[in-house]
């Protein structure tokens, strides 16, 4: 369904409609090779947290917490906000990693 390259190179996110067989998955990619390479698949354990870059040096966490939790940005309850100011960006936790989907 959709394909995220990954920060590291040679590491990719694939999303996929139904959930795969992981076993037969991970068989296929070591019988067949993509570009002379044999893939390492892994499944991706559910989270409840995004990463937000690029805040002004004196976004606070309240409004993080509003942002996320206002109606029209489609969020939901914040469990909690991780600022890292130094780094100009934040991890946010919701209550519900649905509100993710």
């Amino acid at each position: 369904e959709e394909v995220i390259y990954g920060d590291e190179v040679g590491t990719v996110l694939v999303s996929f409609e139904e959930e795969p067989d992981l076993a037969k998955t991970q068989q296929m990619c070591q019988k067949k090779k993509l570009e002379k390479r044999v893939l390492t698949v892994s499944k991706v354990p559910i989270s409840n947290c995004i990463l937000v870059e690029n805040l002004k040096p004196n976004t606070t966490e309240d409004t993080i917490e509003f942002y996320f939790e206002n109606k029209r940005s489609k969020g939901g309850p914040v469990e909690r906000v991780e600022m890292m100011p130094d780094q100009r960006k934040c991890l946010v936790f919701f209550e519900n990693h649905e509100v993710l989907d």
